[in-house]
């Protein structure tokens, strides 16, 4: 008992696998996935319904920095980013110059913008290697 196995195309299958070591190789992947977080991020904080917040100041924070070929960091950069993502206690009564009025509530509800972002990134991320994945079977198979 046996088979053969005939190979075709091996140099596509090369070019295409020479293809995927220059996008790691230059960190595309780590690169396109970041910036794919901070979009989706953004896209979070500026829906509606939402905080009463300066959003603009909000969304201009959120930023993506390189720290070395594997590694982003993709996050808002102003201090009361947590605080719309958790949610926090206030003094109702208190008068707030920034918003011209006293507070009512005794807790501001969370607005997770970030969080959410974990989950959706990492199922388009999986998303993209099934694609290229099933592409690159595909392709050996013709």
């Amino acid at each position: 008992m046996g088979f053969d196995i005939e190979a075709q195309n091996l140099d596509h299958i090369q070019q295409n696998l020479e293809k995927v070591a220059d996008s790691l190789k230059n960190n595309k992947l780590v690169a396109d996935a970041a910036l794919l977080a901070e979009e989706q991020m953004r896209t979070n904080a500026s829906g509606r319904p939402g905080p009463n917040i300066k959003r603009h100041q909000l969304l201009d924070s959120i930023k993506t920095d390189m720290l070395d070929k594997n590694t982003a960091l993709v996050g808002p950069h102003t201090p009361y980013a947590g605080f719309v993502e958790f949610g926090h206690p206030q003094h109702p009564g208190q008068y707030v110059p920034a918003i011209g009025r006293r507070l009512v509530a005794d807790f501001v509800q969370p607005y997770p913008y970030v969080e959410p972002v974990v989950d959706q990134i990492k199922d388009k991320v999986e998303g993209v290697s099934i694609e290229f994945l099933q592409g690159l079977g595909a392709q050996w198979m013709d």
